[in-house]
């Protein structure tokens, strides 16, 4: 026994003299070699087990056993090819069905126990599952093991809301045997198919074959929407038309105008208005434009603009001008419209001879 950080180490060793074949089940005395297993065990004193298991392999001497050699089996303490012993793996179960995964492996380590998830997980799905009871009310449906590929049929227990059995296929044989073998089942809820249908008369014919829940709305939604249908059939040819909305002129569907846009381009105007008073005035007194242009703050080429217009600059509003691809785009609609009309415009008698004689 060794202790190493928060790891207590323990090595046992077997005395046995002789251990039964895994599959003939006969005592061998003939030992083939030693074998060493290193196991995890519940925690002591705060520390983490490890135990390193002692055992041998062993000759099968039993005439016709396909096994010649074989481990030594302790099948009360470990299992065979299991990393942890039996009580190790009884705790893990337990605290993994008290809490969860990811809660039962945060609980493991506040009680020194180092697990994951996963394992905790594993260690529950490994467990087997009971054994069917007394079932009176049976759901029964398919399933699918990989998706459009292979399918299986689930039963489930209507009372308890619990799986009770997994079948490999969606047969009706393989169905109708399992309801044999209960002859306590008094209502099987079913869908619409007629397999399952077929598998409850053969199978449990004392049982009354229900619909379940969900075909049962579905046949409900269906009805109601035919009788929908039918109604607004009969009644439809006294409906009043509808009213076909009147669509607003493209003037209309201009966006209205922000008002303090508004007010910053009459602010804009009359600064205008100003500076081609101004440029006026000075004008008159004979005074050059580059000094025109300096006292203005402006460039020469500004007053020459206003000079050209004669009236104050920006009283009206500036004209798009159009794009060179909006004129690309129009010149290319015109002649594949005019192609369009040459290609399928009807054509006389002498035109197609004139073409043909062209030819």
């Amino acid at each position: 026994m060794t202790t190493r950080d928060d790891l207590l180490c323990v090595e046992v060793v077997s005395t046995r003299s002789s251990s039964r074949g895994p599959l003939c089940l006969q005592p061998a005395m003939r030992i083939h070699s030693p074998y060493t297993r290193v196991l995890a065990d519940v925690p002591c004193g705060g520390l983490q087990v490890q135990l390193v298991l002692h055992v041998r392999k062993f000759f099968c001497d039993t005439v016709g056993c396909p096994r010649k050699i074989f481990t030594e089996r302790l099948p009360i303490f470990v299992q065979p090819w299991a990393r942890m012993t039996t009580r190790f793996s009884q705790v893990l179960q337990a605290l993994a069905e008290a809490s969860c995964g990811e809660l039962g492996a945060r609980l493991a380590g506040r009680l020194g126990i180092r697990t994951s998830p996963t394992t905790l997980l594993r260690l529950v799905m490994a467990r087997p599952s009971a054994p069917p009871e007394h079932v009176s009310s049976l759901g029964i449906d398919d399933f699918s093991f990989r998706r459009r590929r292979t399918f299986g049929t689930i039963l489930v227990d209507v009372d308890r809301h619990q799986v009770i059995d997994l079948l490999p296929e969606r047969s009706v044989k393989s169905a109708a045997d399992w309801m044999q073998s209960h002859p306590e089942i008094r209502y099987v809820s079913r869908d619409r198919g007629n397999d399952y249908a077929q598998a409850t008369r053969d199978g449990a014919p004392q049982a009354r074959a229900v619909a379940d829940r969900f075909h049962v709305y579905k046949n409900l939604v269906e009805a109601i929407e035919a009788a929908r249908a039918r109604c607004y059939k009969e009644s439809s040819p006294n409906l009043p038309k509808p009213i076909e909305p009147q669509l607003p002129f493209v003037k209309e569907w201009r966006p209205v105008r922000d008002p303090a846009h508004e007010q910053q381009h009459a602010a804009r105007l009359a600064a205008n208005q100003e500076h081609f008073e101004s440029r006026m005035a000075l004008q008159k007194l004979g005074i050059p434009q580059q000094e025109i242009a300096r006292r203005l703050g402006v460039t020469v080429r500004t007053i020459q603009n206003w000079n050209r217009r004669g009236s104050c600059p920006g009283n009206k509003r500036r004209r798009k001008r159009r794009s060179l691809a909006g004129s690309l785009c129009r010149l290319c609609s015109h002649q594949m419209e005019a192609r369009l009309q040459k290609r399928f415009s009807p054509v006389s008698r002498d035109q197609r001879e004139g073409l043909s004689w062209n030819r």
